[in-house]
């Protein structure tokens, strides 16, 4: 299969998932009205209910680390083989309450796709192609939801009414084979696995001063603005059939035909954020969609062409809303590095989630205050102003950067080789070890420590002292490349490894850390899992980065090496 074929199929598979995504997501708005009927709820306790749904953005956070992990193709196939779970369980709840449990697992399910969705575009397609990948798989998203507004007024007049939206669902089992066959796995990823960072990856190092600011930005944005979308979007079709008394059939038009002009919004909004600019697209289409938006509620009803207004009205809001969710995923996945990738959109979606629990019990609280929903809803609508400001002030640019440098991954490891000798000329074989890695393309040896003499630690009687270093490499190997190179260095020194691995030897090659990377292979283990007992190694590790935190234990060197330090055993060495 050449390169234009795996992008195009690539594409079509995620358009596919994105339209279930859509589709899933639009259900409850859609059936609001007829949710709150069915189990007996106030407007209050329906936006509660809405409410408890947002907590399922744990499990994609949860998820989207697994992703991070594991492989974005096993999330996927993972929240595929769900999806037809959950929607029989959904159209079969009895009560409100295991509604609501089915809901937390559905928004955790939409979540994940909508995440792996957008890092799997970002990872695999070319630098000028990314944002309008987004925009059309959005579309997909936009038409997923619009189905649901098609299908609705015709399931309300079945037996079980609302309920049969979820059956749609249900034959999406019978696609896993197809995507287990054409759904791929990322190369960013894998190459990011075999450097060992896939394992070694922590949340916490977006708050490092690298990330802070962008992270910043994205939370930010993701919390304000989809409060606005929330207020803005989940009691419109309430709006219409309760507070301005329209059929469903008028109020299922007025969705369905400024649906299609908000859906334009997607491809615009890539090929916007591509011509001018993801921060110009997420701030102009902030703040006219929140001008639209709030315009929407508070059209008169007696209005001459009520229904053209509102569909007018409603379509450009949408638009440019879509719009700026393109800029913004847009940049989300482009900031961060592959090992951070997913985990950076559970977390957006964590805080979209917060920011919508925020929005609904707001305008749940607000709207006895203010004499009803549209005035609640009105005041968190407003929340796109400061969303516009904050993704301008704190989200760097990134159209037309290349995808490693936007996320600040351009960079070369840094890796830590323990070197020893006992045989021979002991400082001439280590000499001769550094220059065989200096020589290497790929490495660049920048410091190393002084010589030290170490007395032998186990092995056969009658062995002379070592002498031990460690040099600090810069590095584009893997990991595991980076230990063939060492072996190959060991072997062309005349030695040979046996079992014995205290023997007497010519010379010793140890990789002792890789950046923060965890690896545990059979052959293969980083950080070197006696780093912390060896003396002789912490010694000259403590020359060269005394302050360097080993990434499991947590301690710096300068902490371990004094704790098994013994001058007579570890000396330095003077020629």
């Amino acid at each position: 299969m050449n390169e234009d074929e795996r992008t195009r199929r690539l594409v079509q598979v995620f358009f596919l998932l994105n339209l279930l995504q859509g589709y899933l997501w639009a259900i409850n708005g859609t059936a609001s009205k007829y949710i709150r009927e069915e189990f007996g709820l106030s407007e209050s306790a329906l936006a509660f209910a809405f409410g408890v749904f947002a907590s399922g953005s744990l499990g994609t956070l949860w998820l989207s680390r697994l992703a991070d992990r594991h492989g974005r193709r096993r999330l996927t196939l993972l929240a595929c083989a769900a999806a037809p779970l959950l929607a029989v369980a959904s159209g079969l709840a009895p009560g409100i309450v295991s509604y609501v449990a089915v809901q937390i697992g559905v928004v955790a399910l939409i979540g994940t796709l909508f995440a792996v969705s957008v890092v799997v575009i970002t990872e695999e397609l070319p630098d000028d192609a990314r944002a309008k990948a987004q925009g059309w798989v959005g579309l997909a998203s936009g038409l997923g939801s619009g189905l649901v507004l098609v299908l609705v007024a015709g399931v309300v007049l079945l037996p079980g009414g609302w309920r049969w939206l979820w059956a749609p669902v249900v034959p999406m089992i019978f696609l896993l084979p197809r995507l287990r066959r054409f759904l791929p796995e990322t190369d960013r990823f894998r190459k990011a696995e075999q450097l060992g960072e896939t394992q070694s990856a922590e949340i916490r190092e977006l708050w490092h001063s690298r990330y802070r600011g962008r992270a910043i930005g994205i939370f930010a944005t993701a919390f304000l603005g989809n409060a606005a979308n929330v207020a803005a979007m989940t009691w419109g079709m309430y709006h219409l059939l309760e507070n301005l008394e329209l059929p469903q059939a008028e109020a299922s038009a007025i969705f369905v035909i400024g649906g299609a002009l908000a859906v334009l919004g997607f491809p615009l909004g890539g090929r916007w954020s591509d011509d001018f600019g993801r921060r110009h697209t997420a701030a102009l289409g902030s703040l006219i969609s929140t001008v639209f938006a709030i315009g929407f509620f508070w059209i008169p009803r007696d209005s001459p062409m009520l229904v053209p207004l509102l569909a007018i009205t409603f379509g450009i809001n949408g638009l440019f809303r879509t719009a700026k969710m393109i800029a913004w995923r847009t940049s989300a996945t482009e900031l961060f590095p592959t090992r951070l990738r997913a985990a950076v959109q559970g977390l957006s979606a964590v805080m979209a989630s917060l920011s919508g629990i925020f929005a609904q019990f707001t305008m749940a609280v607000l709207a006895p205050l203010l004499g009803g929903l549209v005035e609640a809803a009105s005041v968190v609508i407003l929340l796109g102003i400061p969303a516009a400001i904050v993704f301008w002030w704190f989200v760097p640019e990134t159209a037309g950067v290349e995808l490693e440098s936007a996320a600040l991954e351009d960079r070369a490891a840094v890796a830590y080789v323990g070197l020893g000798s006992n045989l021979g000329d002991r400082a001439g074989q280590l000499d001769r070890a550094l220059g065989a890695l200096g020589a290497t393309p790929g490495i660049t040896v920048t410091k190393t420590s002084a010589l030290y003499e170490t007395d032998p630690v186990g092995g056969p009687p009658g062995q002379g002292p070592y002498l031990n270093a460690v040099a600090v490499l810069t590095t584009t190997l893997a990991p595991r490349a980076l230990l063939e190179r060492l072996l190959a260095i060991e072997l062309e020194a005349g030695r040979a490894r046996c079992a014995d691995r205290d023997a007497s030897r010519e010379l010793d090659l140890d990789l002792l850390l890789y950046n923060e990377a965890r690896i545990d292979e059979p052959d293969l283990v980083v950080p070197h899992p006696r780093l912390h007992e060896r003396g002789f190694v912490l010694e000259p590790l403590r020359d060269v980065a005394p302050d360097l935190v080993h990434p499991v234990i947590g301690e710096d060197v300068e902490t371990l090496a004094a704790r098994v330090r013994d001058e007579n055993a570890v000396r330095p060495y003077s020629g």
